[in-house]
């Protein structure tokens, strides 16, 4: 626990590349000659808080206060040492955790603000950490800038899903001076890609602004903001894309005099669906309660005929085996392959060429203690989404090959969702007359985090119908006579 809050806490290093007070030139024409310049034993205190909203998953923030004390000069070298303390870590739910001591942290800077040599920390456990974040300050200009000018700042990075990072280049300029103070803002934007990720072709691009407020005639930090986006627009293999998902983080650091921090709470959350995908999501949870569940549908994966339309439709939820034939001696063969014997009821998929008389009589070995159930289709409401390009092929393939298409695809389309991952992992452990109901479940949950834009709702909708059977399907007694489609 303590090394997980060590790790957040480092984030904050970031923003104090722009270190304690300092000295320099200002002129009242809105011209800024910084310069790091500071005496030994100077202290500043900040109020530092940072922010995170991973992709999918809980949200976390960390706050307290910072104290940066000049401990020696040599030249234009300055030696300082960073202590956080009062320090509270708070996440989407639950009280704030207090620190359980101060995290102090050296480092060197030039005259510009540049981090000379390897920062060192107290606990070395951090130090990688904070190697990266020393290096994502404000940087300053190696001459003189007034309003509007410009000059570029060493660039950062970002984790990418596959081990790799994206960098983006920083691009710094002095918007201009109110009463003494300068407010220099930084932008910059960088891709990465395309990488492979769990069947998924993503393109990835970071994406950073900071705005410092700095005293003009000294350079002293006033404040400054930092916020991050990572997103990942990700696509099948043949490049259908499939959407977006977005890591983001925020951070604040405001100079101050009071003596002690107070507790916070995790309370950004951009990641929240807004009113649109809150209404898919709705519609989709009425469709998966018409779904059918409690029944391997796998056979239907196989099967490339189309079964008849009933009104008289019943919802799929009871447990039973599937006999799957296209005419009357395949019905017929799948009463010797199918274990009915202590099935209370079967569900029989056969085309609408099959009159339910002969489905009646290509069943007749199963005895009248056991009910046929026929499957079909019937109008349901709200209706499914349209069926994208590839469905088709796919159906064709899984056909073809099985099952192992369809997993693929699944994998490719649930890529940007850790939590639905999870639950479709979970879904395939469990037994075949539960796997449908357990993702369906679980993939609305998971989008309620992730967001609509993370996949394509309606293209997965269509891809888990394939093998799990879609809400248009259910089951139909039979006729005592002949039945036409409706």
């Amino acid at each position: 626990m303590r090394s997980t809050r060590l790790g957040i806490a480092l984030g904050l290093l970031g923003l104090l590349a722009f270190g304690a007070s300092c000295g320099g030139a200002g002129g009242g024409d809105g011209v800024i000659h910084p310069r790091y310049r500071s005496a030994t034993g100077s202290v500043s205190r900040y109020r530092v808080i940072v922010r995170e909203v991973p992709v999918g998953a809980p949200g976390r923030s960390v706050g307290g206060l910072v104290d940066v004390t000049v401990r020696g000069t040599e030249g234009e070298a300055h030696a300082l040492e960073a202590v956080f303390h009062d320090l509270s870590f708070a996440r989407e739910a639950g009280e704030p955790v207090r620190a359980d001591a101060p995290i102090a942290v050296g480092l060197t800077l030039d005259a510009r603000r540049r981090v000379g040599g390897a920062p060192t920390v107290a606990d070395a456990e951090g130090a990688a950490a904070l190697a990266r974040v020393l290096t994502e300050g404000l940087v300053l200009p190696d001459a003189p800038v007034g309003p509007g000018g410009r000059w570029d700042l060493p660039p950062i990075t970002r984790a990418l899903p596959d081990g790799g990072e994206v960098t983006i280049p920083r691009t710094a300029t002095l918007e201009g001076t109110a009463d003494g103070v300068a407010t220099v803002r930084v932008e910059g934007e960088g891709t990465a890609g395309p990488i492979s990720w769990r069947g998924a072709r993503v393109l990835a691009t970071g994406r950073v602004t900071q705005r410092f407020r700095v005293r003009a005639a000294d350079g002293a930090l006033v404040e400054s903001e930092t916020e991050t986006a990572v997103e990942l627009r990700a696509a099948l293999p043949d490049e259908t894309p499939i959407g977006v998902a977005v890591h983001r983080a925020r951070s604040e650091l405001r100079r101050l005099s009071e003596s002690r921090a107070t507790a916070l709470r995790h309370d950004w959350r951009p990641d929240v669906p807004g009113r649109e995908c809150g209404a898919r999501l709705e519609a989709m949870e009425r469709r998966f309660a018409q779904a059918p569940r409690g029944v391997d549908l796998d056979g239907m994966a196989a099967a490339d005929f189309e079964v008849p339309q009933r009104s008289d439709r019943t919802p799929i939820e009871e447990d039973g085996p599937l006999l799957v034939g296209a005419d009357f001696d395949a019905l017929r063969a799948a009463v010797e392959v199918v274990d009915a014997r202590r099935a209370l009821a079967v569900y029989a998929l056969a085309p609408r060429e099959v009159s339910d008389a002969d489905l009646r009589l290509a069943l007749a070995d199963l005895g009248a203690a056991v009910e046929v159930r026929r499957v079909a289709w019937g109008q349901v409401v709200p209706p499914s989404p349209p069926r994208p390009a590839g469905i088709v092929a796919l159906a064709g393939r899984m056909r073809r090959e099985g099952m192992e298409p369809w997993d693929e695809t699944m994998r490719a389309m649930l890529a940007l969702c850790p939590q639905a991952e999870a639950a479709y992992a979970a879904a395939l452990e469990a037994p075949a007359a539960e796997r449908a109901g357990q993702l369906r479940d679980g993939v609305l949950a998971a989008y309620r985090r992730c967001g609509c834009e993370a996949t394509d709702l309606g293209r997965l909708e269509r891809v888990m119908d394939l093998r799990l059977g879609g809400p248009q399907i259910g089951w139909a007694p039979l006729s005592e006579g002949p039945v036409e489609d409706e």
